[in-house]
């Protein structure tokens, strides 16, 4: 089924009217730096801020998401300028993995703000993410292949297709998300050989995986890590970039429009 005869709009709607006052709460008394000395993932704490304003977007509240989409922003900016992902006391564990996936969200923050989507720097991210499990090595459950996939992901939206094939062959193992690797891969292969991408059966495939995530229902398998706030919003921009992009540039007003329609 194409992504274009799935509606998902009101149904985005519906969700985000009945949390409206959560929403509303959390801004009028949420101190967005309180226990920031405590603060062992901050990769995480913008990547939350994130989440919410996509799901507001989804659901049409433009002005309210704008104001997490901030939030988010000057989380992930206020990390960066201490270099908490290294400096931090309960952070250094997760380096440099935190500060990939905090660049990844704080990427996605500009973007949606209108800001300069900086693809080299988003691109050495998802470098960061590699890295990380390179060093540790014995990586064999769904959250570690989920990240590795997003990487793969991020890579592809920063225009280095071949990249992306590399990151893949590189993997001991995706078997948790063999079906999307498989697929990205394909999408990699072709993109490397010409762009837009005209094959009509590899863009059903994507639209299969697409229409799946970004239904508001969706939120992956109970016994495998899935991303699906992230993963919406990557595979969107993916679909966007490669089939319907005359320049190779992202519209994230257009890959959100794809998302909640």
């Amino acid at each position: 089924m194409a992504v274009t005869d799935v509606q998902f709009k009101q149904l985005w709607r519906s969700k985000i009217e009945m949390e409206l006052p959560d929403f509303d709460e959390i801004l009028s008394w949420d101190d967005l730096f309180d226990g920031w000395d405590r603060d062992k993932m901050p990769d995480a704490g913008a990547a939350t801020e994130l989440h919410f304003a996509l799901e507001l977007l989804y659901g049409g509240y433009e002005k309210l998401a704008t104001r997490f989409v901030v939030r988010c922003l000057s989380y992930a900016d206020r990390a960066f300028a201490e270099d908490k992902f290294r400096k931090g006391k309960w952070c250094k564990a997760s380096f440099p993995m935190n500060r990939g996936n905090a660049e990844r969200v704080r990427q996605y923050a500009r973007a949606l703000l209108g800001k300069k989507f900086e693809l080299k720097t988003y691109h050495a991210s998802a470098e960061d993410i590699i890295q990380y499990f390179t060093i540790h090595g014995d990586w064999k459950d769904s959250h570690s292949h989920a990240f590795w996939l997003a990487a793969v992901r991020m890579a592809l939206i920063a225009g280095d297709p071949s990249r992306a094939v590399e990151m893949i062959d590189e993997a001991s193992s995706l078997k948790w998300h063999q079906k999307e690797a498989d697929l990205l891969a394909d999408i990699a292969r072709a993109a490397a050989k010409s762009q837009p991408i005209k094959d009509e059966r590899l863009l059903a495939r994507l639209d299969k995986l697409f229409d799946k995530v970004r239904s508001p229902k969706w939120r992956g398998s109970a016994k495998i890590f899935d991303e699906p706030n992230e993963q919406r919003l990557e595979l969107g921009a993916i679909r966007y970039r490669y089939f319907t992009a005359k320049d190779g540039n992202i519209d994230w007003d257009a890959v959100i429009e794809s998302i909640r329609r």
